[in-house]
């Protein structure tokens, strides 16, 4: 009986451990979203602005608006229902019909630029309700530590490979 008891507790502990590992690539909160969206970068302020740019356009978004004097940046990504890795790193889903990210880019004292980034999901308006009349969206935080992680390791990779 204890060897069964034994085994059985082994099960619950090894599919309990297992599901957490497999939920850090699930939603993130939103405190852990604003932890893994801001990084610092060493370097020139103008320089880490226009690499942030450049990460934005190869993965497959439109810069709809840009001010380096704000140091803000606005684009968007069509969800074209398929999953493509080349656009927003694999992104796909049945329900979105674009991904908008919002960038900023702060200069700090000590010589380094703080980027902020967000990216919200942008779903089109339920049913039929406005017949043609203009509705509008409903949006949400992408909760996806990859998206994140893959912008901001994007933007590192620009800033070491090139001179911008």
């Amino acid at each position: 009986m204890s060897k069964n008891l034994s085994f059985l507790l082994s099960a619950v502990l090894f599919i309990t451990l297992f599901f957490a590992a497999c939920s850090g690539s699930g939603n993130l909160t939103a405190d852990e979203v604003s932890e893994i969206s801001t990084r610092s970068f060493e370097g020139n302020h103008n320089e880490i602005y226009r690499a942030s740019l450049n990460a934005l356009s190869q993965s497959g978004f439109i810069v709809r608006q840009a001010s380096m004097d704000t140091g803000r940046i606005e684009a968007h990504v069509l969800n074209r229902g398929f999953s493509n890795d080349d656009l927003f790193f694999g992104y796909n889903s049945q329900h979105s019909e674009s991904v908008r990210a919002e960038i900023e880019v702060q200069e700090s004292s000590n010589g380094s630029s703080i980027v902020r980034i967000n990216f919200i999901e942008v779903f089109p308006p339920e049913g039929n309700l406005y017949q043609g009349m203009s509705a509008v969206s409903t949006e949400r935080q992408l909760r996806i530590a990859r998206y994140y992680e893959n912008m901001m390791d994007r933007i590192n990779e620009i800033l070491n490979n090139s001179s911008i």
